[in-house]
């Protein structure tokens, strides 16, 4: 099934033409005075109807398709490459339609744009696994022509890896509209590859409670830290992480103690520069210890007061999950935040403008975390005589 047929040379597309010429190639087809774009062979024209509307297409005979020739094509496929086709001759960018080089052909073959001297462009809207588009972009690429490719929500299946997506711009379309609209600003220079970057300095607050510590040096019990990439990119929320506690598992695999106290470590330095801030120091940090929660076992980072090192400080919170993200502490610090925020490099028409995150008045804050969680305070052993009853 194609959009497109050959007659006298010349390339004709069915969409363009009107219903009298239309009626006309429909003789001219059965009469064998067209050819498939691809084979060469005769082909018959056809239409199918679709959306309110009816869709021209050309197919070859009955009986007649080369042996392994699969060629079927829903109308909605035609539609939006159809779509991007026009688009692309509206804009004076030189393009063909159902057309390529050596063993391939695409969907659109676009001449020299601010993209590249050559891009193929491929609308697939059924399921395609990951391995099946390395296959057919790399059989572009022999030749030499890069790969734009406009999914299907959902219609790409396992994982694309960066070194594919720098070089072939990889989209989900929703529309005809969304799909031209894409192939525009690959073509015009406006799409890029974000290889998240810009998440390498995200905002950070802190959340620690200050303990005032009877050995009379006041110091910061840390509890964790929020990332802010929606003040980066518009797309992304932010994400409270914990620097006391993990869970013994991650994506179905264990976590080893050593593993914990790397996780728990790494955005420690936000505490730290609360504490210069305010000029008190982080409480003691000793090795994770496994523990039993509400939904299981986990990791526990325990705390201890720098000055007198108590053994250990228990804590409990007083708000959790979202509400945790609230803090209306200011930012203290700029932090690589890729390894924790699920995102991962992608192809681009726009960077999603920044927005800043509603937060808890200062009042709302002391009474669902802070309160809770200094009465929540239990000091679980002592060294150099503290009184437990005294923190």
């Amino acid at each position: 099934m194609a959009c497109s047929a050959f007659m006298d040379g010349k390339r004709i597309i069915g969409a363009f033409l009107s219903d009298q010429e239309w009626s006309e190639l429909k003789k001219l087809s059965r009469a064998r005075k067209v050819l498939m774009p691809d084979t060469k062979l005769p082909a018959i024209a056809k239409t199918v109807r679709w959306n309110g509307g009816v869709t021209r297409f050309f197919s070859h005979f009955p009986g007649e398709a080369p042996e392994g020739y699969a060629s079927k094509e829903s109308p909605a496929h035609t539609a939006r490459k159809l779509a991007i086709y026009s688009r692309l001759l509206e804009l004076g960018i030189p393009a063909e339609l159902e057309a390529g080089r050596d063993d391939w052909r695409a969907d659109v073959l676009v001449g020299k744009s601010a993209f590249s001297p050559e891009l193929a462009i491929e609308v697939q809207l059924t399921k395609q696994s990951a391995q099946l588009t390395y296959e057919r972009t790399n059989q572009r690429s022999t030749s030499g022509v890069p790969t734009l490719w406009i999914f299907g929500h959902g219609s790409s299946t396992g994982h694309l890896g960066v070194e594919l997506l720098q070089n072939n711009p990889v989209f989900e379309a929703d529309s005809e509209t969304q799909a031209a609209d894409i192939a525009q600003a690959v073509c015009t220079g406006e799409a890029f590859f974000n290889d998240r970057t810009e998440l390498a300095s995200t905002p950070a607050r802190p959340i620690a409670v200050k303990v005032d510590c009877k050995c009379g040096k006041p110091w910061l019990l840390p509890v964790g830290v929020v990332l802010l990439p929606n003040r980066i990119r518009g797309d992304l929320r932010p994400t409270y992480v914990s620097v006391s506690r993990t869970s013994t598992k991650h994506k179905g695999k264990a976590v080893s103690t050593s593993g914990a106290f790397t996780y728990l470590r790494r955005y420690l330095g936000v505490i730290a520069a609360a504490g210069e801030k305010y000029g008190l120091p982080v409480g003691f940090d000793l090795y994770p210890e496994r523990a039993y929660g509400h939904t299981g076992t986990i990791h526990v980072q325990r705390f201890s007061c720098p000055n007198m090192r108590c053994r250990r400080i228990m804590h409990a919170f007083g708000c959790k999950g979202e509400d945790l993200v609230w803090c209306p502490v200011p930012i203290t610090a700029h932090v690589d935040a890729r390894p924790i925020v699920d995102v991962e490099p992608a192809w681009l028409v726009a960077m999603p403008a920044p927005y800043d995150e509603s937060v808890f008045t200062k009042a709302q804050w002391q009474e669902r975390f802070i309160l809770p969680m200094r009465a929540g305070l239990v000091c679980l052993g002592t060294v150099g005589g503290i009184d437990p009853e005294d923190l």
